[in-house]
């Protein structure tokens, strides 16, 4: 079935900090600082422009609506007023979350909402998946991406922020080749997440989202099972050959724990499968990453136990990937070059 598509910024921003909010709240005040050179992509919430500063030559990534569009609208103030939040946290700084640096609202209910963000050149996780001889990553490369998540969740529920819509195409890779989290329209506090609302993409959603129940922050880690799957066998394990979300949520709440059946099966390590197996615990009280723990028993598992956590957080630890060099000296080739990396990478 038809999947949906989601989605290093301006050095003035950088500059100014906590400013850089400032920095764009007149209409047309990013127009003025960056040029556009083409469209990287359209998503259902907004459209994707690859940008340049017009004085330092640096590429980043603007992401706009309509404010008509009132979903699109909502969707894209809702990360702005979260990034706004997160860059005067410790999350704000992490490598493995994408902030945005600056939001631009321009006057008049016809006009635009935008969104800057650093530019990521490696397009996201799904499309780094699909350009792999078998479409799929190895075991290794899977825990490294996943300790990446891992820290990156971590900073967002360390702010008191829930996620809720983990998967490949909101996971950008960095011109280093480490991943970052990103597009937070669907996050939510602690107490949003007492409401009763169906929330994020089915494939990737825990049982208590799927039964509108109250959750928390261990939706996240039942996410993160169903990617570190998919990188491991090229689909959503919930969402195969399922021709409609019912179909998807009616599989999740029959799954009753452990790996599910994957048609063709694949080799996991017997530390790979109890990790991921815990992961996708039905119960959130008895899921690795339950509150009560704070993601320690994620980290301290057996599967990470060759992970150099500290080594991971400054990106001292290679990366399995890291993207090519752009053609910085050719809009047009960086443009086309970028396109084919992330028209599908960012949301």
């Amino acid at each position: 079935m038809k999947r949906e598509r989601e989605a290093e910024g301006s050095s003035r921003a950088a500059r100014s900090g906590q400013g850089a909010w400032e920095l764009s709240q007149a209409a047309g005040e990013l127009d003025a600082e960056y040029a556009t050179l083409g469209v990287l992509g359209r998503g259902t919430f907004s459209e994707v422009n690859l940008v340049r500063h017009r004085q330092s030559g640096e590429l980043a990534v603007v992401k706009f609506c309509c404010k008509l569009d009132a979903l699109s609208y909502a969707h894209l103030r809702t990360e702005a007023e979260l990034a706004k939040k997160l860059r005067k946290t410790a999350c704000g700084r992490s490598p493995f979350v994408l902030v945005p640096t600056a939001s631009a609202d321009s006057t008049g209910r016809a006009g635009s909402f935008s969104l800057l963000l650093p530019l990521c050149p490696g397009g996201d996780l799904l499309q780094l998946m699909r350009r792999q001889p078998a479409g799929v990553l190895s075991e290794e490369a899977t825990r490294s991406y996943g300790a990446m998540v891992v820290l990156g969740l971590l900073a967002l529920h360390a702010a008191g922020v829930v996620y809720r819509d983990l998967k490949p195409e909101n996971l950008l890779l960095r011109a280093s080749g480490h991943l970052a989290i990103a597009d937070f329209g669907f996050t939510g506090t602690l107490a949003q997440c007492k409401r009763r609302l169906k929330v994020g993409t089915p494939a990737y959603q825990a049982p208590e989202i799927v039964r509108k129940s109250p959750h928390d922050a261990t939706v996240d880690w039942w996410a993160l099972g169903c990617v570190l799957l998919e990188m491991m066998c090229g689909e959503q394990v919930f969402a195969a050959g399922c021709e409609d979300d019912e179909a998807i949520e009616q599989r999740i709440l029959a799954h009753e724990g452990g790996i599910p059946p994957l048609s063709p099966p694949i080799a996991l390590s017997e530390g790979g499968a109890d990790f991921i197996g815990r992961l996708l615990e039905p119960s959130p009280a008895t899921r690795l990453g339950v509150a009560a723990q704070v993601g320690r028993d994620v980290q301290d598992h057996a599967w990470f136990a060759a992970v150099d956590w500290e080594a991971m957080e400054t990106l001292s630890t290679p990366p399995p990937f890291i993207p090519p060099a752009l053609p910085l000296d050719d809009d047009d080739a960086t443009l086309v070059e970028l396109t084919s990396r992330c028209q599908d990478g960012f949301r």
